[in-house]
């Protein structure tokens, strides 16, 4: 995982979420039905990430990565006061979205709407893990920030061969 600098929330997003009116109220299901507006936002959070994905680091583009929601939209507590919040929005790769059954699924595609302890967005993010000679990633031997590193590899499926 590599840390994310959030950049302010795009003018074009901003405005679209003050078009409010009686009639209509915008939300993520009204996002999918603006293709442009929506394929705005994901090209914006590629930017932003390098076109890297939030949590595995694999390169990604516009075809095999979704918008993310770091605080899933299920979550009982904010997800959904937090569904359009710009700050909460990430860019994530496919995971094995092509198989669902798979063990090779990872990612947002195994996260699910889990939570997950560790956010690419904090600051010291990156100090949660650490990486062997082959590429795998291991949870770093800090014993304060060792359980969330472990539940935030296995909730990702982070240390699958693929992503080796």
């Amino acid at each position: 995982m590599k840390r994310i600098i959030k950049q302010p929330e795009p003018e074009f997003f901003v405005k679209w979420k003050q078009g409010a009116s009686e009639d209509w109220l915008p939300s993520w299901k009204a996002l999918d039905g603006e293709r442009e507006v929506k394929s705005q936002l994901r090209e914006t959070l590629l930017q932003e990430q390098g076109y890297l994905c939030c949590y595995c680091t694999m390169r990604i583009n516009e075809q095999n990565t979704h918008i993310e929601h770091f605080i899933p939209r299920s979550d009982p507590g904010k997800g959904s006061e937090l569904e359009l919040e710009y700050a909460n929005l990430l860019a994530s790769c496919d995971g094995a979205q092509e198989d669902p059954h798979s063990d090779k699924r990872h990612c947002n595609t195994h996260k699910g709407g889990k939570f997950i302890p560790v956010s690419p967005i904090d600051e010291d993010c990156e100090s949660y893990f650490r990486y062997d000679i082959d590429g795998g990633i291991l949870p770093t031997n800090e014993p304060a920030k060792k359980e969330k590193a472990e539940r935030t590899i296995s909730t990702l499926n982070l240390d699958i061969k693929r992503l080796r």
